[in-house]
């Protein structure tokens, strides 16, 4: 009995796929699909967003972005990393509705739904891809993790991570301080 082929999906696929709330992502030709995020998940990533582009725009470095948005890293890997964030020399990346190419730091917030993806799956393609930095942000832990590239062994290792008000430390972004408890400031009003 022959065996079913899988599919192997590819952009002009994913730009088929219906607009109906949900986040569909295409990874190495494998579609991912993800129900909308949760109020808090938005509520933690508004956080980080204001946080992050506070700095970015009083430096000029470049643009802070947020889902959904696709960032297309080749015709079969069209992500949408929560958070995007796109240096000055790489600005010719925006192209239209989408991004063309690796982000030079991206950031996920994890969810039930998102997590094993985000911290296996998402995370070899962004470093295959040649993301420099790559956050993860635990709501369950109530803490961050800052990724950096090791581009020779196409990984990442563990830069800084932590909870509450230790500063963690950006190269990407040099000169953060990024608290965790500043994150999270918002879950408790």
């Amino acid at each position: 009995m022959p065996q079913a082929q899988a599919v192997h999906l590819t952009h002009a696929d994913y730009v088929e796929l219906p607009d109906d709330g949900r986040r569909y992502e295409i990874i190495r030709g494998k579609l991912y699909v993800s129900p909308s995020p949760f109020s808090v998940h938005q509520i933690v990533l508004a956080t980080l967003y204001d946080i992050v582009k506070r700095f970015v725009r009083d430096r000029s470095l470049g643009k802070v972005l947020f889902a959904p948005l696709d960032v297309i890293l080749a015709d079969d890997s069209v992500v949408q990393p929560d958070l995007i964030f796109i240096s000055g020399a790489r600005s010719p990346a925006i192209v239209g509705r989408w991004i063309h190419g690796a982000p030079d730091l991206v950031v996920e917030v994890l969810s039930k739904s998102t997590s094993r993806k985000d911290r296996l799956v998402k995370r070899q393609l962004y470093a295959d891809y040649g993301v420099k930095e790559y956050w993860l942000v635990d709501m369950d832990a109530m803490s961050v993790t800052i990724l950096g590239l090791r581009r020779r062994q196409r990984a990442y290792a563990t830069l800084a991570s932590g909870t509450g008000d230790r500063p963690l430390a950006s190269r990407v972004l040099q000169g953060l301080e990024l608290r965790p408890s500043d994150v999270f400031a918002d879950l408790e009003d």
